[in-house]
């Protein structure tokens, strides 16, 4: 009994702490309507974003504890059917995102196309050691079609206006803007406490 006490009370402050750092209407914002059914932590980029970019690069030195999982929604400016949001439904469909994520970014420095879609096939069997007859499947799947439309419709039931933007709960919009940026050992800006807040709104009631 006295263990569980002891735990529950590192929680409390643990919150406590939490509640103290992140300031609603600065670090973070209400939504005035909740959206129902949607994921835990949805995050909406796109790899044409160059600030997207470079929040992936902010975070690199923090990676996501286990017990949060981040959806990531990439959102479709090229086009009715954009290819790297319909290969993006691909890696969400095998679970791959974090291995694709940063072979895709860095192809749009060496300014590869991605438009065209046999690169980005091939960013795709370069990185996850696929053939291309399952890489077709999989495009042609109908799990990936469900993937693509609802990455779409999520953008719309949340208005996304401006990328990078992370939601909680349906409930919450981060304003990552606002977070606290310190520099690494590399001399490169990262964001520290991106993974503290979303936990602590997880948490908020």
């Amino acid at each position: 009994m006295k263990r569980i006490y002891i735990m529950f009370i590192g929680i409390l402050i643990t919150f406590n702490v939490f509640a103290t750092q992140f300031i609603e209407g600065k670090h973070y914002i209400t939504l005035s309507k909740p959206l129902l059914n949607q994921p835990q932590v949805v995050e909406f980029f796109s790899f044409f974003c160059k600030y997207c970019y470079k929040l992936e690069n902010q975070l690199s030195d923090y990676p996501a504890p286990k017990k949060i999982k981040i959806s990531k929604y990439h959102i479709d400016y090229m086009g009715k059917d954009s290819v790297i949001t319909h290969a993006w439904a691909i890696a969400i469909a095998l679970g791959v995102e974090d291995k694709v994520m940063k072979p895709i970014f860095n192809s749009t420095k060496q300014m590869q196309d991605l438009t065209n879609t046999d690169i980005v096939k091939n960013i795709f069997l370069k990185t996850l050691n696929i053939s291309s007859e399952e890489y077709e499947a999989l495009w042609n799947s109908y799990t990936v079609k469900i993937l693509i439309d609802k990455q779409k419709k999520a953008s719309e039931d949340f208005n996304i206006l401006n990328i990078p933007v992370t939601f909680v709960k349906g409930k919450y919009m981060i304003n990552i803007n606002e977070l606290e940026i310190e520099k690494n050992k590399n001399n490169s800006y990262v964001i520290k406490n991106y993974f503290d807040i979303i936990e602590f709104l997880i948490n908020k009631k």
